[in-house]
Order: structure tokens, then sequence, then C-alpha cells
């Protein structure tokens, strides 16, 4: 069977993992909230972290304001 990173990571979100990218790293989170089947999503994100990246955001990426530009 073929892993679908799309489906992976909607099916992740719908289980209650948070997922997004910080620059080369594959972030999760749960909310503190105990996620039934939690070890079987975090081998997954693991063994398949190259096929899920490209499809998030990149949450680092965004710029910050410098307030001291004028």
């Amino acid at each position: 069977m073929r892993f679908d990173a799309s489906y992976f990571i909607d099916l992740c979100q719908k289980s209650g993992f948070k997922l997004s990218r910080e620059g080369g790293l594959l972030v999760y989170s749960t909310g503190r909230k105990r996620v039934e089947g939690a070890d079987f999503f975090i081998d997954a994100m693991r063994q398949h972290k190259a096929e899920i990246m490209p499809l998030l955001e990149d949450t680092n990426a965004v710029k910050q304001l410098d307030l001291f530009d004028s």
C-alpha cells in the first residue's frame, strides 16, 4: 500500500494532531489532549517525514516586523 501524505495530514488533524513545519523540523501538537493511537501517528511521521514536510506551511519563515525600523 502506498503512503498518501495529504491523507495522512488530514487524518492527523481529525484525530487531534496539529502538524506544522518550522524550518527543517516537523512539529506536532495535541493541545495537551490524549490521542488514541498516538504512537502509530508518531512512528508514521518519523518514517514519512520527507513526504509530509513539503505539504506543510513553513511557520518559521514568517518575517517579524522590526519595531526599531523607521
